[in-house]
């Protein structure tokens, strides 16, 4: 008797499959923009380290000279021209004149000793370390630039999964392929790829508007309202400056944004790029990426289960932002998304993280009333937990989660890493250490 063919596992659901590639696009983003965040925190910590003009000028002395470096007359230059460049205090301010005749004097005395030859390097080194702009300043435009390719990833990817679940999107203008074109591949599987790869290389060359009406009008995508203002277009149009015109202001970049009355920059002006606008412009594009992923998965996804699970990830990603500290883009999310569309577990669990948000940016009073009214009688103890975390009833919330947790009604990882809960965890904390303090002196 010959062997029974072993059943195959079946194909995966196309539309959990949809749901696991926007999710998963949606956390890659969020995982690099951490790193990206974490870089510009770094550049901080060690600006002074990375923009020591005296530094510099060694690296370009080192690269320019075989002969050994004189550090102290190095030094000595630096600070003749350092005090130089500084404008002049006290009340015996000199003339012009005099002032350039005193640092002529100084640079002459500062190079006498310098090895032979070499002056001229020197004061050229010195030059071009003190002038040039700070450093941070290319690294945080490269982190800019990074930002905003990752956004880019997000909308291809999208963009490839839609194909996935409706092929029928092609149209048939884009179906048009030679016999010498198709006798190249080997499967009609990789000649739809290839269509598919044609049709998004166009889009993807085009702008932010482009992107957005690609997706409303291919897949009947409700657009992103977030696109078409003026914060997310000014950092995509910045993002070009920066790659196309050495970070100043282009005419182009006049021309997109001169609708928006926000838009104040004069052509030519240089555009910063520093930590703060980081933060914002990361905040700004993930919002854009959280939105797209939203719309695109409420209006492909027919599946209850799928659409479900899409709602819990999309809760999730919230709750890794609150860990994040990333308030301000909390409330941006919460405020603009539609959670009530969402079913009540998850609609909930985004409106708790939206309160602790402004809690945490110091506007709670701005939500403090929808907290009181809140009924938690008929929700589970999470819920309590969080009403009484929320309005500062730190006691009866430790006894609430002490007791939680001996009932397992609370994992003792969640309540370790719920940001809700860390007044909780101190005045347990606190509770703790007060009772060790008595028992070593006998009152307790």
């Amino acid at each position: 008797m010959g062997d029974s063919p072993e059943a195959s596992d079946p194909a995966p659901d196309p539309q959990m499959v949809f749901m696991d590639k926007l999710v998963s696009e949606l956390s890659r983003l969020a995982s690099s923009q951490d790193e990206v965040l974490r870089l510009a925190r770094i550049i901080d910590e060690r600006a002074a380290e990375v923009d020591d003009a005296a530094q510099r000028a060694r690296e370009f002395l080192r690269v320019q000279l075989d002969a050994d470096l004189d550090d102290e007359g190095l030094q000595r230059l630096m600070g003749v021209i350092m005090n130089a460049v500084k404008d002049p205090t006290g009340e015996d301010v000199l003339t012009e004149e005099d002032r350039r005749e005193a640092f002529a004097k100084a640079v002459e005395d500062a190079v006498s000793d310098l090895p032979e030859g070499q002056a001229s390097a020197y004061l050229a080194a010195v030059g071009r370390a003190i002038s040039g702009p700070p450093s941070g300043h290319y690294l945080h435009r490269s982190l800019m630039v990074t930002l905003v390719g990752e956004l880019e990833m997000l909308v291809n990817s999208t963009a490839r999964a839609c194909f996935e679940l409706k092929p029928g999107a092609l149209s048939a203008s884009e179906h048009m392929m030679s016999w010498n074109e198709m006798s190249k591949f080997n499967s009609l599987d990789d000649v739809r790829e290839s269509l598919v790869d044609r049709v998004i290389e166009d889009v993807m060359r085009g702008s932010l508007d482009d992107w957005m009406s690609f997706f409303a009008k291919r897949f009947s995508i409700g657009k992103v309202a977030a696109s078409d203002q003026f914060p997310a277009q000014e950092v995509l149009q910045r993002r070009h400056c920066i790659v196309h015109n050495a970070g100043n202001a282009s005419r182009l970049y006049i021309k997109k944004l001169e609708r928006f009355p926000e838009c104040k920059a004069i052509e030519g002006e240089r555009l910063l790029v520093d930590s703060v606008y980081l933060r914002e412009a990361a905040d700004i594009l993930y919002g854009l990426a959280y939105s797209l992923v939203w719309s695109a998965g409420f209006d492909l996804l027919k599946d209850e289960h799928a659409r479900s699970h899409l709602g819990r990830s999309l809760a999730n990603e919230c709750y890794f932002l609150l860990q994040n500290r990333r308030f301000h883009l909390v409330i941006d999310i919460c405020n603009n998304a539609p959670i009530k569309r969402l079913p009540e577990e998850h609609y909930l669990i985004l409106l708790v993280n939206r309160w602790l948000a402004y809690k945490r940016t110091g506007r709670f009073q701005e939500v403090e009333k929808e907290v009181r009214d809140f009924k938690t009688a008929t929700k589970s103890k999470e819920f309590q937990l969080a009403r009484l975390a929320l309005l500062d009833s730190t006691e009866e919330a430790w006894s609430l989660a002490q007791s939680m947790l001996k009932n397992d009604e609370l994992s003792a990882a969640h309540y370790a890493a719920w940001p809700l809960l860390s007044e909780v965890r101190a005045y347990g904390e606190s509770l703790e250490e007060t009772l060790e303090v008595e028992a070593s002196t006998g009152l307790s």
